[in-house]
């Protein structure tokens, strides 16, 4: 090959090319297990193995992610544009709020003031942002992609939840300290308080549309979910009390995490079912991408619990999880997803910022791979020689 080349199942392929090229891979309808793709760079440009939508690489220590150039700081929550390329990160520590535009390969400090970030919300485009302060503090917007920021209208409060419709004009707000939930139609502009119950509510998902929301009330141990843009509640009595929540483009597909494991559901929350993920006692923040196939969850490492820590990434809605390779963090606190599922993101409480680098691999000269397809959506990269960048 010597130009950019669409790949077939059970097919090699040598690249002489001496100027980058692209690889990509077959979707995975075309694919059955044990389907291989191998990879041999005899050019002088690299090759760019890159997989569709829901597609990931497994290596033989499991995921391997990359860590980006963020500072080490308290990561409390995490956001990205619909593409994930632009992505934000607040700091929970008196800290401030950082902004990539390269997909995490270079960061910048905005100019919102330091304090005590907790959520994070960002439109499609990545043009309206959100940010909520955790110690009895307000809400903060920007209009112009994180140039400046503004405080809103919204109350006081210890905020623990916080999501956008797509278009960045509708927003959800959760009180975590016995309080509401709060909507504003306007970006923020102005707020109203939902007839939701009064509760500690943790974390809080909300449709692309902005129609459909979802909530976790830890006062009851139960998810309630607003049909109708948060006018009309309904609860469904499941007794899970969750530290955060997510949910597909649609939010049909809802998926939480908590003290007793990973749930997902299928029908808006209605009913919710234990996924096989690890049971652990310090999950603390989960995302969905659109379609709900692809969820990454982050855990908390505890004197009781310090193996379990870590990044787990599902591909296929919740059934099959994989644990990320161990890295620098112990305490992760945020993690977000595109919309798309290929770029996935992971922080730290006084950690760095991780990223799958969106999923591709890339093979420089005198290289070569062996690709066997897994099922679920994973490659598995079976053999390695010379230099190949694992996402």
């Amino acid at each position: 090959a010597t130009a950019d080349t669409q790949a077939q199942a059970n097919f090699g392929y040598v690249s002489n090319a001496d100027s980058a090229i692209v690889l990509t891979l077959p979707p995975s309808n075309m694919l059955t297990v044990g389907s291989e793709i191998k990879l041999l760079v005899n050019g002088e440009g690299n090759v760019t193995v890159t997989p569709n939508a829901g597609q990931n690489f497994k290596t033989s220590a499991g995921l391997s992610w990359q860590m980006t150039s963020a500072p080490r700081s308290w990561w409390s929550g995490l956001a990205t544009s619909a593409d994930g390329t632009r992505v934000i990160a607040g700091n929970s520590n008196n800290g401030g709020i950082y902004l990539s535009t390269d997909s995490g390969a270079t960061w910048s400090q905005t100019s919102a003031p330091n304090t005590y970030w907790s959520s994070l919300a960002s439109s499609a485009d990545g043009s309206k942002l959100a940010a909520t302060i955790s110690n009895n503090g307000g809400i903060y917007v920007s209009a112009d992609s994180g140039t400046t920021w503004t405080q809103t209208s919204a109350p006081a409060a210890y905020w623990a939840g916080l999501a956008s419709s797509a278009d960045g004009t509708k927003l959800v707000a959760a009180n975590g300290n016995n309080g509401g939930i709060y909507l504003s139609a306007d970006s923020g502009a102005t707020w109203t308080q939902t007839s939701a119950p009064t509760a500690y509510w943790r974390g809080v998902a909300m449709s692309t549309d902005g129609t459909r929301i979802v909530a976790n009330n830890q006062s009851s141990g139960s998810i309630y979910v607003s049909a109708d843009g948060g006018a009309t509640w309904q609860s469904n009595g499941s007794g899970l009390s969750a530290a955060a929540v997510a949910c597909s483009g649609d939010c049909t597909k809802v998926v939480i995490v908590g003290y007793n494991g990973i749930y997902t559901s299928t029908d808006s929350g209605a009913t919710m079912t234990q996924a096989d993920a690890p049971v652990s006692s310090e999950w603390t923040s989960i995302g969905m991408s659109n379609d709900g196939n692809t969820i990454v969850a982050v855990s908390y490492s505890s004197p009781m619990d310090f193996a379990g820590a870590g990044i787990y990434v599902s591909r296929d809605g919740g059934a099959i999880w994989t644990q990320v390779e161990q890295t620098t963090n112990s305490s992760w606190q945020a993690a977000a997803v595109s919309a798309d599922g290929r770029k996935l993101y992971a922080g730290g409480n006084y950690g760095n910022i991780f990223t799958n680098g969106g999923g591709s691999l890339v093979a420089r000269a005198a290289s070569a791979l062996d690709l066997i397809y897994a099922g679920g959506g994973t490659f598995f990269l079976a053999t390695v020689s010379g230099s190949v960048i694992a996402p």
